[in-house]
């Protein structure tokens, strides 16, 4: 006796985006300029709320990880993060993914964002990170990870959403090493990539 047989609905094929269309994703969501510190100086008490940040320029590089599905020309990557003070800069390095990790020498890095130039107000906001007109930002389908780099004394925090609501469970990785990745975070951090199809 043949058991029934139950189809499942083919799931629509999304279009391609035209070439030049503007095209903005990530994970996105966060309470913007909402104030979860009591700011003195260059110092930051915790005021006891539900605040989720990871302090991004300690001894520490952090990375997370997003899928290309189409081609794009990038304009910019934008973090949301918030700035407690000291000096330096921060700046993007924009790679092609090695085997579940973030590859060092194969990428972009994007143009340094000097601490002077963020503003200092309460909450999250976007920090945008644009890149050298000469660099090759055409990027092709695949997956790719934003490591975020700092120069100086920069003491800044990234936003993150507890949980995995944007990505896989090991995308979202620190290093104290540089290179080995080998710490895998259970939150994803909030960003956003900009640019047009191609």
């Amino acid at each position: 006796m043949q058991a029934d047989r139950v189809d499942t609905p083919a799931k629509p094929k999304q279009k391609k985006p035209a070439p030049g269309t503007p095209l903005i994703f990530g994970n996105m969501e966060f309470p913007s300029l909402v104030n979860a510190y009591n700011v003195q100086g260059d110092t930051g008490t915790r005021v006891l709320d539900k605040e989720t940040s990871e302090y991004v320029t300690s001894r520490y590089i952090y990375a997370q990880a997003f899928d290309l599905r189409d081609g794009i020309a990038l304009e910019r990557v934008s973090l949301a993060m918030r700035k407690f003070g000291g000096d330096g800069a921060v700046y993007v390095d924009l790679v092609r993914d090695d085997n579940g990790r973030p590859n060092i020498l194969e990428g972009l890095r994007s143009n340094m964002v000097s601490l002077e130039k963020i503003s200092r107000k309460p909450g999250y906001y976007w920090v945008d990170f644009t890149f050298p007109k000469d660099a090759q930002s055409r990027l092709r389908p695949g997956k790719y990870w934003i490591v975020l780099r700092y120069s100086g004394e920069a003491i800044m925090n990234w936003f993150y959403i507890p949980g995995k609501p944007y990505s896989d469970s090991d995308d979202t990785r620190s290093t104290a090493k540089g290179f080995r990745w080998e710490d895998i975070l259970n939150y994803d951090f909030v960003f956003k990539v900009a640019g047009k199809a191609i």
